[in-house]
């Protein structure tokens, strides 16, 4: 009986010593495992990414010349983050070529050594996770279709070295949003940023293009800076959505047709360091309400300005001596033109079809009023001549609104000008005004054919004016 007793206090005080042991614990909670929802970094990724490791196991080939070699291939090399050595086995890596990396899923980043002149045909193409690239200074050429597919490539810059960028070079870049051509290019072949939907901003300081249009399909780009002395021809042809055009004061001449069909231009600042604007720059731009032309230009060119049906009025700068053929053909809205002084030639069909042009001084240095140079301008109702006139060409004012031609010359310097064939073509009611008529009575008494009712005449001498009034009006 005892020894039950003795057992049991025992074990009493074992189990109240496990008690307090226990109460004594520090009994911390686990660490948080939730990762912080403000944290940028990705699954995956570390806040401070690793550096590119030096690639091996890269396949090449060695160069003609014994000393230099082209990587070909990934080879072996299992790195994400590629820095590509200036030498392999000795060889001075100066190209990467054509397909090297293509397919390559496994490239996040590639260095490329100051050693690489040039990248092959398609050496990246089909890098789908490829969005870091860092190119030499040294490089001079990128063949056509480099980067095509590289769709999270989202920034590159090009060096200041670079002289050819070939065809389609970045397509389907659909990352890329901002890039800079630099002034060394020297060839760009067509559609190097094709379908690359999110290119909006481009640098543009080479004064080269392609023989079609860059920007082709890139329906993205809003805003084009010009830096370099020339805007190539045919540059934004058809960029629909370019709003921003900024030309700097380094461009020296725009070419043909640079910026056929932007048909969401509303404003331009041509600068005075521009000379040159060449033939249909820009014809199409149907929302273009305001141009500053430059001071010293001495030629607004053919097609110029051709159905840019939304530009109300302009100011041609004094030093303008020419307007070339259907310059303004179409300006549907054009209600005011101040010609120069120095204006000498307005070509065929200048002003054609300019319905709202209400009307017009032409200045002394021109003679020759060309063929349709205002057919069709049904809102024109007078028109100054100087007194040189010389010629007035088939159907210059041919179904014009005109009912007033002053001419500042004599009635007799009026007869000597040479009207062409239809020159008057479907005006009606008329009248010609002299800069010798005495009186306003006497402007007053012109009947609609541009004549003199004098009572006390005789009727052979009315006969004769009446002649000379058939052969002057078309009715």
């Amino acid at each position: 009986m005892k020894k039950i007793l003795y057992l049991s206090l025992l074990l009493c005080a074992v189990l109240s010593v496990c008690i307090l042991s226990f109460a004594s614990c520090d009994r911390t909670e686990p660490p948080n495992q939730t990762q912080d929802s403000t944290s940028s970094v990705l699954p995956g990724e570390t806040e401070n990414p690793p550096e590119p490791v030096e690639a091996t196991g890269l396949k090449y080939t060695v160069n003609s010349d014994k000393k230099t070699c082209t990587v070909t291939g990934i080879g072996k090399c299992k790195e994400s983050l590629i820095l590509i050595p200036e030498s392999i086995d000795g060889y001075r890596v100066t190209v990467i070529g054509a397909y090297a990396f293509k397919n390559c899923d496994t490239i996040i980043s590639v260095t490329l050594p100051e050693s690489v002149t040039a990248i092959g045909k398609g050496a990246f193409k089909n890098c789908e996770f490829l969005r870091e690239l860092i190119l030499p200074d040294a490089l001079v050429s990128i063949d056509k279709y480099a980067f095509e597919n590289c769709s999270v490539l989202a920034d590159i810059i090009l060096p200041e070295e670079l002289r050819f960028i070939g065809a389609s070079a970045f397509k389907n870049c659909s990352a890329l949003t901002e890039i800079t051509i630099p002034a060394s290019v020297t060839t760009i072949e067509k559609d190097i940023f094709y379908k690359a939907n999110n290119l909006s901003t481009v640098y543009y300081n080479s004064p080269y293009g392609s023989s079609g249009n860059n920007f082709l399909n890139t329906k993205s780009i809003t805003k084009i800076v010009f830096g370099g002395e020339i805007i190539p021809e045919f540059i934004c042809k058809k960029c629909e959505n370019l709003t921003e055009i900024i030309i700097e004061d380094t461009v020296l001449s725009i070419g043909d047709g640079a910026f056929f069909l932007c048909t969401g231009i509303v404003e331009i600042t041509v600068p005075d360091s521009v000379t040159d604007i060449g033939y249909g720059a820009f014809s199409f731009c149907s929302a273009l309400i305001d141009i500053t032309l430059p001071s010293a230009l001495t030629e607004i060119s053919d097609s110029l300005f051709q159905n840019c049906s939304a530009l109300t009025d302009i100011t041609i700068p004094d030093t303008v001596e020419s307007i070339g053929c259907e310059a303004f053909l179409g300006c549907s809205a054009l209600t005011s033109v101040v010609l120069p002084d120095s204006l000498t030639s307005m070509d065929i069909g200048a002003f054609r079809e300019c319905s709202a042009l209400t009307n017009i001084k032409i200045p002394d240095g021109v003679t020759e009023i060309s063929d349709e140079v205002f057919k069709n301008c049904s809102s024109l109702t007078s028109i100054i001549l100087p007194q040189g006139t010389e010629i007035i060409g088939n159907w210059a004012f041919s179904h014009a609104g005109l009912k007033e031609i002053c001419f500042n010359g004599t009635e007799e310097e009026w007869s000597d000008v040479k009207k062409e064939f239809g020159w008057n073509n479907g005006m009606h009611g008329y009248v010609v005004l002299f800069e010798n008529d005495e009186t306003e009575d006497k402007d007053d008494d012109k009947n609609e054919d541009g004549d003199s009712d004098d009572t006390q005449e005789t009727e052979e001498s009315q006969k004769a004016e009446h002649t000379e009034a058939l052969s002057e009006i078309i009715l």
